[in-house]
């Protein structure tokens, strides 16, 4: 996934925000549906970039 797409999908969150979906997705990843699992995936690609 790129970095524009994945801002696409996430919006403009702030970095705590997203860290908080992460954790959040994680947590029971069965109940997840497929549109979940893409927001997760671009969270993380997002909070990666973030990374210095």
């Amino acid at each position: 996934m790129t970095l524009e797409k994945a801002k696409r999908i996430v919006g403009n969150q702030g970095t705590w925000a997203l860290r908080n979906m992460v954790r959040a997705l994680k947590m029971l990843p069965r109940l997840n549906t497929p549109e979940d699992e893409e927001r997760l995936e671009a969270a993380k690609v997002v909070l990666k970039s973030r990374r210095i």
